[in-house]
Order: structure tokens, then sequence, then C-alpha cells
């Protein structure tokens, strides 16, 4: 989030054609509680997030000051989440053509997650990813029938309520400023040093600078764009964030131009309760044997073949032919029911130590064998 309290920072806005392709035209939170992200936005942006809208599966507008609107919210329903889908922010980058722009992006080594597909009176939408994994829609916007001429404000360099700056942290930073200007006919000029971390490139699209593009930080788990709101007072944000359940993680510090940011984000209602204690035994104690194992099979000349669970559970018929073929053993005619016997066993193994995490148990901490 940004403060705009700064009233004499330089306007770096501009006049743009209603027909100009490549900026960000919308954004959206999805949320698995839509009411609660209305509670805790309105108070820490000052929007005013409407109701539900049935007819676009309880869709919500979220309300400027102005009287426009800043983005959406789309529920997450368990659904989506069991499909993978998890709370997020994403921008809509505007393009001429999106299935076009679809197959361009996944020539580029783009991925596709969501075809494109038409929501009626607003226009073409798909959902991608660039070649690091970022995911972002492209849209071809229909605008209102009362005005041809329309174009989106949601994004302003210089604005409350509005986003105020984009930023693509990246596995390939190189790779994505190529594949930005290519793909949306972005810029890059200038930049500002960061150390060990490189340079935080500066990015512009129809001539105004929306944001930046950076070399992933070793504590984000994937690429990813994040999005800055603007806000009257930061301070004053900063409180209504911790004030509504959420986290201040980094900030609020000063930028380039006299303002303040921080990065923000959400707590879990209950933190899970693990017992890093027990783990750690657990971790130990699995050393242990594999070091006594190890040792055993040495002594008796052996060559063991070793799988991870990972290689299990992904090809289990496989990891099973490997296994018969080193034991030189026949492969009896049971082998189609291996898969779901095995995996009901791993999921029976899995609550089981979840249950002994999350119960404490003083044999585990204590340090002995279980």
């Amino acid at each position: 989030m940004t403060d705009v309290r700064t009233q004499d920072a330089p306007a770096t806005t501009q006049e743009n054609p209603t027909k100009q392709t490549g900026g960000f035209i919308w954004y959206e939170l999805m949320s698995p509680d839509p009411e609660a992200s209305k509670t805790f936005y309105d108070a820490v942006v000052g929007w005013n997030v409407g109701p539900a809208i049935e007819e676009f599966q309880g869709y919500r507008m979220i309300g400027r000051n102005d009287g426009k609107s800043a983005g959406g919210i789309l529920p997450l329903t368990a659904e989506m989440q069991q499909h993978g889908a998890r709370p997020t922010w994403l921008g809509y980058i505007h393009v001429a053509d999106v299935d076009r722009s679809v197959a361009s992006i996944e020539q580029a080594g783009g991925k596709t997650f969501m075809a494109p597909f038409d929501i009626p009176s607003v226009g073409r939408v798909a959902m991608v990813a660039d070649p690091s994994g970022a995911p972002f829609y492209i849209m071809t916007p229909t605008p209102p029938a009362d005005d041809p001429n329309a174009k989106s404000d949601v994004f302003s360099p210089d604005q409350a309520q509005h986003i105020r700056w984009n930023e693509l942290s990246t596995t390939d930073q190189a790779g994505a400023i190529d594949f930005y200007k290519r793909q949306f006919g972005w810029g890059q000029d200038g930049g500002m040093p960061m150390g060990e971390m490189g340079d935080y490139s500066f990015i512009q699209a129809n001539g105004v600078t929306i944001g930046a593009i950076m070399r992933k930080p070793p504590q984000l788990p994937v690429s990813m764009w994040t999005y800055y709101i603007g806000v009257d007072d930061v301070d004053r944000a900063a409180e209504a964030i911790k004030g509504g359940g959420g986290q201040v993680v980094h900030g609020p510090m000063e930028i380039p131009g006299g303002e303040y940011a921080l990065n923000a984000g959400s707590l879990p209602a209950e933190p899970p309760a693990f017992d890093h204690d027990a783990i750690d035994h657990l971790v130990r104690y699995a050393e242990a044997c594999e070091a006594s194992w190890r040792g055993w099979f040495a002594a008796q000349s052996i060559e063991p073949l070793e799988m991870v669970y990972e290689d299990l559970i992904n090809d289990v018929d496989q990891r099973v032919r490997d296994v018969a073929c080193f034991l030189e053993v026949t492969l009896p005619p049971e082998l189609s029911n291996v898969r779901p016997r095995l995996k009901r066993q791993a999921d029976d193994h899995t609550e089981h130590f979840v249950q002994r995490f999350n119960g404490r148990s003083d044999a585990w901490r204590g340090g002995e064998d279980s």
C-alpha cells in the first residue's frame, strides 16, 4: 500500500486513447470470505465493497469514494479450492484479441489456466501465466452501450483507492522483461539498484510507469505479481490492518519521492498448532534409521533400490514395477488394486502423524523411540 499524503509529487499520468492496449484495466481479489474481505478493505483503504451479484455467481464490485469501481471480489468456493485455487489478487491486462494473445503467450513459453471465454456485456477473458509461472488475466473489454469511449481508471500512479503500482517478482527477470515487452508493448526504462538482488527495473505501459520487475526474493515460493493500493494515510492504514486481523509484513518504509509503502497479509483465524520439538525428533529419528539401514546394506554388500515419497505417489504403478524388477519377482494379477490401497495407507499414516504432532506427545519430545 502507498501513502498519497505528499501533495507536490510530480504528476506522471497522461491521457491515453481509448483503443490503447497493454495496461492494467481491472483488478480482482479471489476470496473465500467476501464479507470478511469487505470489512477489512473498507476499513483499510476506504473502499465500499458492494453486495453480491447473484447473476454473476456472487461477484462483488469494489466501490471508491468517487462513485467508480476499483475492481471486484470473486468468491472462492470450496470446489475452486479443491482444484488448486487460492486467495490472491490478480490483474487484468488489456489486449486487442484475447484468443490471439493466448496463442502468442503459449508460443512464448507461458501457460493457459482458463481458456478464453465471454462474460456478457463485460468482455472476453482468459487466465494465463508468464513463462516463470506468474498468473494474470488478459481481457478485451466490451464498452458500455451508453459510453462507447469508456476507459478504465482502476490504475493511477498518484491517487488513493486506486492500484498505484504493479510489481512482478520473478525467477527470470531478463526473460520477464522481454516477455512483457513483446506480448503487451511495454517499455523498460530506469531502475533502482538493490545490492545482491540486482536492479529494480521500472516498466511502462503507454508511456506511463506502472510498476517494476525484480528478481524473486528467496522467501517467496513462486513468481508472482504484487499490487500496491493507494491509501490516504499509510500509518492509519497500518493500524487498520492490525485491527482487522491482518499483519504488516514489511514497513511502513519511505520510498523515492517522499512517500511511504508497506506490505501486508492476512492471518489465519487459528494458527496451526505444531509441536516443533516432536517434528525435530521425527527428523532425527528418521536420519538415524536411514544411517543404520545404509550401514547394514553396506555390510551385506547390497546396493539398495532408493526412491523418494514424491516419486511413489506421482507414479505408483511404475514404482511398483521398479521394485518387482529389483527383486526379480513376477507381479501378481492384483496389481490394479495397488494404487487405491497405497493411497489409503498413505492417508492413514498422514493423519496418524498429524494427530501425534498436534497431541504434543511427551514420548516424541523426550527422545523415546516409537
